[in-house]
């Protein structure tokens, strides 16, 4: 992570909103800067709506896919879950050869590819990773099978698949994983610590936690008075849906890889 950003966090208090799995990495990071702490997933990530049936059969018919698109590590983990547990007769490194290519929308879903020994892997041209960004990328390339295979979450932009079937591309979403708003939230300790300003930034890492904690905390909301951190360009796009538009946006982080952070201090977030 740039030194410059972490001086401005140590001995902040950050009230972390990422889900449980893959939190560890930041929060060492962040605690062995002196950042304090206060971690509460407001969301988690739980089997899809069917049972995986819809992924299961796009894994038996996967040779019908030129490729594969995953725009996040939990669609990556899903997909590759399923081979390794379900079709562990299926050779991994036989299957990606199959494909003419394999997307990501950034460096930390990238990274998650390479965990199950994917190369090659496609990624936007833009400095802010994104869907669109990944979309124009697709586009330009001189494919001959059009037909895509996309896991994805329950909850997902639909913009970046649309794109792709503006330009002739077929493109089977599957829903790979649900996210939900947890179930276990300490909701009078949560609305404590932002309505009497006892943390100094909310870490946003995804749109649906955006979303969970305008819910929880519409009126508390209303009373911090301290900074509001977007990880990634669609967490941003849901903050800024909710009525005001952050400012002071600070460079990409090398220390989340492709995360982008974007703070506003003293401003009101209010409900979808």
């Amino acid at each position: 992570m740039d030194r410059k950003i972490l001086v401005e966090l140590r001995d902040k208090r950050v009230l972390l909103t990422k889900q449980k799995q893959g939190a560890e990495r930041i929060i060492d990071l962040l605690q062995s800067n002196n950042v304090k702490i206060v971690h509460i997933p407001l969301i988690k990530i739980i089997s899809s709506s069917d049972n995986y049936t819809a992924l299961d059969n796009a894994i038996l018919s996967i040779r019908d896919y030129g490729g594969i698109v995953f725009t996040s590590p939990n669609a990556v983990r899903s997909f590759f879950s399923r081979i390794e547990n379900v079709f562990s007769e299926i050779n991994i490194l036989d299957l990606l050869s199959s494909f003419e290519w394999i997307a990501a929308v950034g460096q930390v879903t990238k990274d998650a590819l390479s965990a199950f020994g994917v190369g090659n892997i496609v990624l936007p041209d833009d400095n802010h990773y994104s869907g669109a960004g990944l979309a124009k990328k697709i586009c330009k390339m001189n494919l001959v099978n059009k037909k895509i295979l996309f896991p994805a979450s329950n909850i997902y932009d639909d913009s970046f698949p649309n794109a792709l079937r503006e330009h002739d591309f077929c493109v089977d979403y599957v829903e790979a994983y649900q996210t939900v708003v947890s179930d276990d939230i300490d909701k009078p300790r949560l609305k404590n610590l932002i309505a009497s300003n006892k943390i100094d930034i909310i870490l946003f890492h995804s749109p649906s936690a955006v979303r969970a904690l305008t819910s929880i905390c519409n009126k508390e909301i209303e009373k911090f008075r301290g900074a509001l951190y977007c990880i990634g360009k669609t967490t941003y796009q849901a903050a800024c849906k909710t009525g005001e538009t952050l400012t002071n946006i600070v460079s990409p982080l090398s220390g989340f890889r492709i995360h982008e952070f974007v703070q506003k201090d003293r401003r009101k977030l209010s409900s979808f």
